[in-house]
């Protein structure tokens, strides 16, 4: 990208623009005094000067730098749109460029809901009891992530499952846990819940509702 700044001026070109793309003759320049305004210019070898040839105001910055990008990666041809709009008027670029602002902006929305559905997923947090060949785990992992950010790992299913019979009724703490698991790490987290797990035992023994063996809390809802 230069500065570019014509020895003599015409009526109808920029005292003083950016040159986005050069070819030959032809030149997509923005205005440096109005930025949403871009122009394609055919300069005068013989005068040194140049003139616009079609021009275009962009209410969205967005939509002009799609275009520019274009020009400039060649999936808008310079040279030939130019010569076309010299021929047979501006029709042909303004169509070209109509269909790349519309392309942009549904790349754009595209990205924008993609984002906004990775937002909405990384607040969605589940609990997995995953059997693997030499272990019982415990995960918990965010709907946008296919890996856990907290998990552990029993020799026993009745080891595991005794800490899922407490951990799946606190749904509405993941947040919050894995919060603790990033600051502290993955074992303070363990012993978070193992601590809290035990305390639960403790009074639902107390209250006469335990369901005694390994699991006394397998008929507990969280109460």
């Amino acid at each position: 990208m230069r500065l570019h700044a014509p020895a003599s001026t015409e009526p109808d070109q920029p005292a003083s623009s950016i040159v986005h793309q050069a070819l030959g003759r032809f030149s997509v320049e923005v205005d440096a005094a109005y930025p949403h305004m871009v122009c394609l210019m055919l300069s005068n070898s013989d005068s040194g000067g140049a003139k616009s040839i079609w021009s275009r105001h962009f209410g969205d910055l967005a939509d002009r730098d799609t275009v520019l990008e274009r020009f400039q990666s060649g999936g808008l041809d310079l040279t030939f749109l130019a010569r076309v709009t010299m021929i047979f008027g501006q029709s042909a670029i303004t169509a070209a460029v109509d269909q790349v602002v519309e392309r942009g902006r549904a790349a754009r929305r595209a990205q924008a809901e993609a984002e906004a559905k990775r937002q909405k997923n990384h607040k969605i947090i589940n609990l997995y009891a995953p059997d693997t060949k030499h272990a019982y785990k415990l995960e918990l992992r965010r709907k946008s992530n296919d890996v856990a950010e907290w998990s552990v790992r029993y020799d026993r299913a009745s080891e595991r499952d005794r800490l899922c019979d407490w951990l799946r009724w606190q749904v509405p703490r993941f947040g919050e846990f894995l919060d603790h698991a990033a600051k502290y790490g993955n074992e303070a987290l363990t012993r978070l819940f193992t601590d809290e797990m035990f305390e639960a035992e403790r009074r639902v023994k107390k209250e006469g509702r335990g369901a005694g063996g390994l699991r006394p809390l397998r008929m507990w809802r969280g109460d």
